[in-house]
């Protein structure tokens, strides 16, 4: 059976609202399959439409596993993004990526774990006081 939900999230700059076409299982209702989203964005005198095809996404995302967005360009992607990121998330994606560098490369494990000091030197710079990185990604390499 074929649902919409609509959501609504305001802003200081902006308001947007989401609109979901769903399709509910007949047998067991708690499975949903989200097909497409439309967002609508207002801000101030102007107002952006989308129409984001999911089902067609979450198909090519399955038939491309580990992603299609190489780890040299995922930088990119995340200042492309940055004022959208809350601090948290930001400091979250640069473990990832400095950790899947770091994993990647053909350092000894005491070449890598000066790696992850310098890393954590240069995100403790752009991003405060975040001592934990480093830790955090020693932890993962130890697990």
């Amino acid at each position: 059976m074929k649902e919409f939900h609509v959501f609504t999230d305001k802003q200081k700059t902006h308001e947007q609202g989401f609109i979901f076409e769903v399709s509910r299982d007949d047998e067991d209702p708690t499975q949903v399959r989200i097909q497409e989203l439309w967002v609508v964005v207002e801000q101030k005198d102007s107002t952006i439409r989308t129409r984001v095809h999911l089902e067609q996404m979450v198909q090519a995302i399955i038939h491309q596993y580990g992603g299609n967005v190489p780890d040299n360009n995922m930088q990119t992607v995340l200042d492309i993004f940055t004022d959208l990121l809350p601090e948290d998330k930001k400091l979250e994606l640069q473990v990832e990526f400095c950790q899947r560098e770091i994993e990647h490369s053909t350092l000894t494990e005491s070449e890598k774990l000066i790696k992850a000091s310098e890393y954590g030197s240069l995100l403790h710079e752009e991003l405060g006081n975040n001592y934990k990185f480093v830790e955090d990604i020693i932890n993962k390499r130890q697990q």
